[in-house]
């Protein structure tokens, strides 16, 4: 009888063992997964996987996923193809809101709106003028919804909406020299300065642009 219960409560503080480390890798994968590190945080839930429990084969999945979305927002993001890697990050975001890249969504959405409106003032036909302008509008009021400053996406979005109203006539008009504060040279000190010029938007039917080239790169596999 004494044996019996040495053995059964030598089984429960084993077990309790077992139990208190799990939780324990648990906690630690977790804390990794929070924090981007999805590979290493994959690699603990596979290894606390064998008893099949549905939370961590489902962090199993998600570590999966977020491995994938952050590489292809890594190399969206290094061929300045914003509007790809903002819907990568955007996915990646939806599985983990915690993803330190999120505050990318913003910066990128800047840049894009910038880079559009440059766009914009050399495009020979109205229509594709107008286009360009709408999108960098819509950009831009995506950076402000993301913690970009107001004080700087203001003064450009009034001026996007400004030849937007302009852009419906053949008159002439006026590209400014957009004020760069310090803190965005920081973000991408590479982007060239635009220049004050004037363009004339000409009534007549737009042709169709060259289809974008597609990028390459590896799968998580």
């Amino acid at each position: 009888m004494k044996y019996a219960l040495y053995l059964f409560f030598s089984l429960i503080t084993v077990s309790s063992s077992v139990f208190g480390f799990q939780n324990e890798k648990l906690a630690k994968a977790d804390e990794l997964f929070n924090s981007g590190r999805y590979w290493d945080a994959f690699t603990i839930y596979k290894q606390i996987s064998g008893d099949g429990e549905i939370y961590v084969m489902k962090k199993i999945e998600d570590s999966k996923a977020c491995m994938v979305f952050k590489k292809r927002y890594e190399n969206f993001r290094g061929l300045k193809n914003y509007p790809k890697a903002i819907n990568n990050l955007e996915n990646l975001i939806e599985i983990n809101p915690l993803d330190p890249n999120k505050s990318d969504l913003g910066v990128m959405a800047y840049l894009h709106a910038r880079k559009l409106q440059q766009k914009a003032y050399t495009q020979q036909f109205r229509v594709e003028a107008e286009v360009k302008l709408k999108e960098a509008s819509d950009y831009y009021r995506m950076a402000l919804q993301e913690g970009i400053p107001s004080e700087e996406i203001f003064p450009k979005l009034k001026l996007c909406e400004k030849q937007l109203r302009i852009v419906s006539s053949d008159m002439e008009f006026e590209i400014p020299e957009p004020d760069y504060t310090e803190d965005f040279r920081k973000i991408e000190p590479s982007l060239p300065v635009e220049r004050s010029r004037k363009v004339l938007i000409l009534d007549q039917k737009a042709s169709p642009a060259d289809p974008e080239e597609e990028p390459s790169f590896s799968e998580f596999q």
